[in-house]
């Protein structure tokens, strides 16, 4: 979808180069929590192109889910004063 272009983001975060020698950037400081499936995760985003090229997650407690979460909260870890987060139940 060509539309997709409209959406890159170009943050001003760590850069890295992949095993190419392109540029990427990386997005941290963002926690997944689910009570019900015992799950508390780190995850950090990797952007290339200004795209989400994959999303790495860390569970700290417990397992992986064997399913896709369908609840879960997503919090921003980042030094700002207000710590957003987004709940989906």
């Amino acid at each position: 979808d060509s539309s997709i272009k409209n959406y890159r983001i170009y943050p001003n975060s760590i850069t890295s180069f992949n095993q190419k020698g392109d540029e990427f950037y990386r997005l941290d400081g963002v926690e997944i929590k689910n009570d019900v499936q015992n799950i508390l995760a780190d995850a950090t985003v990797h952007l290339t192109n200004g795209l989400i090229d994959c999303i790495e997650i860390w569970n700290k407690i417990g397992f992986y889910p064997k399913s896709e979460l369908l609840q879960y909260e997503i919090y921003q870890n980042w030094k700002l004063k207000n710590r957003k987060r987004i709940i989906r139940k």
